[in-house]
């Protein structure tokens, strides 16, 4: 009753449009006041222990490389070089966009950043080629998706953390499955290029010296992900000096080989980065108080025995499980729905026998598909702004790209050595 009463309060506060964090602090001192027994000391004692870990220090490196790669231009670089890797392919632009959108997802970590900084490019390049807007706007909102999969991730380093796992486990759990959805996304853009389903423009291929510009350009500006990549699994670094590692790569980079950083970039990467870094702490801060009243009402054992009521059927209790996170992904942005969630539904997973590495890329999948669909869908609203289309132009753009999202998700929480192949690879079996 408790945990169904501090919900109700968090979603009313969210329909009165307070932001999250402060919706999910509000909704936890009222229930802490009038419903449970529980001195408010525990609040500052809880946001103190909760930023208080050493791993979290990995969320402002990561944002502020992919932030230096936004301000020095490495992005443009990047879209480029992908443009000379896969612009040949049927569907042009589409196909760029998606390659573009993996390399770019081994620096942003985010899917935000993905979708505002790396998005903006593509648009403007698929606008300038011919392609129509909302198709445009539509496989960039789609292949966002990937930034948070492949490593840095910024969410999976918080699941990690929350739930109690390896982060460098964690994070190569994400590099499959990420691999995995870019693929079903060129088949989908190459199917429906070649059935006429999608219009492309005529593709006009590089010339030979812009090949060995956008190659030479464009080598340096993906050494950050290698570094990220190379360090965790080889041990020699963990993941937050590898964001670290990151930082001093981009620096590096932009100001001795392209020679275009500036103190005015360095100032800007800064601040967009500490704003960004300090919001997704405040969150973390207040959603472990939360996370405290609903695990003390003992929300998981109530959610255990819901699920063996409905069905004992472990496919089914599996495509319950991916129904519920996906419904909460609509209404609920993602890192605030995760925190909430891990609490009830980690100790059903692994009640059901899952392995939690495995279920967090289910839940953070979940999560982020949440971003292209209605009605709290940020992606939606990064591409309206970006685009000026209207949000439901956006998404009907993107409506032919939930098809492959969703088998890539069936595919990963049905097929779990997706997940944890990597990991068992480069650290053992747990």
């Amino acid at each position: 009753m408790t945990t169904l009463a501090i919900l109700g309060m968090f979603v009313g506060f969210l329909f009165l449009r307070v932001p999250v964090a402060l919706a999910m602090l509000f909704a936890t001192l009222v229930t802490l006041v009038f419903l449970v027994n529980v001195p408010l000391v525990v609040i500052p004692q809880f946001i103190v222990a909760a930023t208080a870990r050493f791993e979290f220090l990995a969320i402002p490196f990561f944002i502020l490389a992919a932030e230096l790669m936004n301000s020095t231009g490495m992005t443009m670089r990047i879209f480029r070089f992908a443009n000379v890797l896969t612009g040949w392919l049927r569907g042009g632009l589409m196909q760029v966009n998606i390659a573009a959108s993996v390399i770019f997802a081994g620096i942003s970590g985010t899917a935000v950043a993905d979708a505002a900084g790396l998005g903006r490019v593509q648009i403007e390049a698929m606008r300038r080629a011919g392609y129509r807007l909302p198709d445009a706007a539509g496989i960039t909102l789609a292949s966002c998706i990937i930034g948070p999969l492949v490593p840095p991730s910024v969410i999976a380093v918080i699941y990690a953390i929350s739930a109690e796992v390896s982060v460098g486990r964690m994070l190569l759990a994400g590099l499959a499955p990420g691999l995995l959805l870019a693929a079903a996304l060129m088949l989908t853009v190459y199917w429906r290029a070649r059935t006429g389903r999608l219009y492309v423009p005529e593709v006009v291929l590089p010339t030979r010296k812009e090949r060995r510009i956008a190659l030479r350009e464009g080598l340096p500006a993906i050494g950050a992900p290698f570094i990220i990549l190379y360090g965790i699994v080889s041990g020699v670094i963990t993941p937050t000096e590898a964001g670290v590692a990151a930082c001093v790569y981009a620096i590096l980079v932009a100001a001795f080989w392209y020679r275009d950083l500036t103190f005015a970039h360095l100032k800007a990467s800064f601040i967009r980065a500490t704003l960004a870094s300090s919001m997704i702490m405040f969150i973390i801060a207040c959603a472990s108080v939360m996370s405290f009243v609903i695990t003390r009402e003992q929300a998981a054992n109530d959610a255990v025995r819901l699920l063996f009521l409905i069905s004992e059927n472990f496919w089914l209790q599996l495509l319950l499980i991916n129904l519920f996170l996906f419904l909460v992904g609509c209404f609920v942005e993602g890192i605030p729905a995760m925190l909430i969630l891990i609490p009830v539904m980690l100790p059903l997973a692994t009640q059901i026998g899952l392995d939690p590495v495995h279920f967090g890329c289910i839940l953070i999948f979940n999560l982020l598909v949440g971003i292209i669909t209605p009605p709290m869908g940020v992606g939606l609203l990064i591409m309206a702004n970006i685009t000026g289309l209207s949000v439901w132009s956006v998404f009907r753009g993107a409506l032919p790209f939930l098809l492959p999202l969703f088998v890539t998700l069936m595919l990963i929480t049905y097929v779990p050595q997706i997940s944890l192949f990597l990991p068992d690879l480069m650290f053992g079996r747990r």
